[in-house]
């Protein structure tokens, strides 16, 4: 099996979530799951896309994820949020034909670091640690997804929101226990 790039680890992710919100209603998409959560799923997944956005509006200069665009539509239609998600997925292919994309610095603004003014404090990335990110955060909030269907009584997909890295240590374990 070819070995993905991050690149396309967070395509993946996004493709899972078209496929989804492609098979929920509106109501599962659109309804706050109290009392567990104040939020719903199409909440969750604005709030992915967001930070897609930044990233890509940002990779050439400076990434601010606090400057996310929060557009409620996105939250409640969902066919908005699969256009939106497909749009992103265009946009992080074509970054895979940017030879050493993955190792370029990029500055990330980060209004929780103080360098001692008072001031926001830019932190040093590179592309490819923010797309690691953006990874590890998309699965998080999957997972979130994921409880908020069950408790509502929808099964996503087995392994929607599980890192691709649980998925293989849960192949390799089955494979050792019915080999052993």
């Amino acid at each position: 099996m070819a070995t993905l790039t991050v690149i396309d680890e967070n395509i993946r992710q996004l493709r899972q979530g078209i496929d989804l919100v492609d098979r929920l209603t509106d109501q599962l998409y659109q309804t706050t799951v109290g009392p567990c959560f104040n939020t719903g799923v199409g909440m969750h997944f604005r709030h992915i896309l967001d930070y897609y956005s930044c990233f890509l509006a940002g990779i050439d200069r400076s990434i601010d994820y606090d400057a996310r665009e929060r557009n409620e539509l996105l939250s409640r239609d969902r066919s908005r949020a699969m256009g939106k998600s497909r749009r992103t997925i265009d946009e992080l292919d074509v970054l895979r034909f940017q030879s050493g994309l993955l190792e370029s610095r990029v500055m990330v603004r980060d209004n929780e670091r103080d360098d001692g003014t008072g001031k926001p404090s830019p932190c040093h990335s590179t592309v490819g640690r923010e797309l690691k990110f953006l990874l590890s955060h998309t699965v998080h909030h999957f997972a979130i997804i994921a409880m908020m269907l069950r408790i509502q009584g929808f099964e996503p997909f087995e392994e929607f929101g599980i890192a691709a890295s649980t998925i293989e240590c849960r192949r390799r374990y089955a494979t050792a226990k019915h080999e052993g």
